[in-house]
Order: C-alpha cells, then sequence, then structure tokens
C-alpha cells in the first residue's frame, strides 16, 4: 500500500476503452481481480459486490472488475452477475493482472480438472495461447493514483471483506 498504482488500459465487452487514469479524475476505483463465471467463488463475491454497490458509490468510488475472460465471456459476466451495473473489463492478454502481480500459469493438472468438472478449457473460454488466472485480488485506488488498499490471497475462496472495502473508501 501506498504504491502507485499501475495504469489500465483495457476494454470492456463492447470493445469500449477504458483508463484507470480517467476513471480516477471522477473518484477512487475499487479494482477487482476475478477469474471468470465458470467460478462460483467469483460469481458470488461479484453478486455480492453489486449487492453493495450503491453503497460503494455513495463514497465516490466506482467498481471495476478485471478477469482473463474474452469479449464474449465478459459479456456474459457483466449481465448474469451484475446486471449490467459494474464495468467488467477484458484482460485476455493478461497485462493488467502482470503489471498488479496477480498473474499466474495454470497448471496442466487443474486445466484437465476444470475441462472434467466444469467443461471449460480455458484457453478457449479465454481466448489465450496459454491459461493464465488472477490471484483473488482487490485494490482499492485513490484519486491520487495510489494504492490505498490491497487484499490479495493465494486461495481464490478468500476475498476481501465488503464492510473492510466500504470502511476503507470512507476514511479516503
Amino acid at each position: 500500500m501506498g504504491d502507485a498504482a499501475p495504469e489500465i488500459e483495457l476494454i470492456n465487452h463492447s470493445g469500449e476503452k477504458f483508463h484507470l487514469s480517467e476513471q480516477l479524475k471522477k473518484g477512487p476505483v475499487v479494482l477487482v481481480f476475478y477469474r471468470g463465471n465458470w467460478c462460483p467463488y467469483c460469481s458470488r463475491y461479484l453478486k455480492e459486490l453489486n449487492e453493495a454497490l450503491l453503497d460503494i458509490r455513495k463514497t465516490g468510488a466506482e467498481l471495476i472488475g478485471v478477469s482473463p475472460e474474452s469479449k464474449e465471456q465478459t459479456k456474459v459476466s457483466q449481465e448474469e452477475l451484475t446486471g449490467g451495473m459494474i464495468t467488467l473489463l477484458c484482460d485476455e492478454n493478461a497485462l493488467t493482472m502482470k503489471a498488479y502481480n496477480v498473474a499466474f500459469a495454470v497448471a496442466d493438472s487443474y486445466q484437465k480438472k476444470l475441462v472434467q468438472t466444469k467443461n471449460i478449457k480455458l484457453t478457449d473460454h479465454n481466448q489465450q495461447e496459454e491459461a493464465i488466472l488472477p490471484v483473488a485480488a482487490t485494490y482499492i485506488i485513490n484519486t491520487d493514483g495510489m494504492i490505498a488498499f490491497r487484499h490479495f490471497d493465494r486461495d481464490y475462496t478468500n476475498r476481501a471483506d465488503i464492510k473492510e472495502i466500504l470502511a476503507v473508501l470512507q476514511e479516503i
């Protein structure tokens, strides 16, 4: 914390460009990295965040989700998980995930497990050459571009507490 947040230049499911620096002119950003709509933990967390969206926005902040999903899959996530309320961005090349040090290459054994249990091949689902996912991570970025809060957990079942996010937002 206290570090400068890397710039984000990504697109949403409609191909519209998003620049973190432009969004920060409007207020703080809660940046959430999620694995994809196939992940029940990610889906549940995005739905919980969506329920808290009004409280987040009351602080002047905006909630932004980033995943390695393709534009098509991001559209599915946008509609099914957030009702179109949260801006979800495509990081198909994993450049933003790498800039925030949350990217990891998915082991072959896990990829095989996903094919067997979810009928999902990550490289196809995300339109990637190499299967890369983010660690479950949430950042709060001040309007000056500095990281005010970071939750990072290699255990994808653990997510930042929404009450804690709101408390940090009320302080900045």
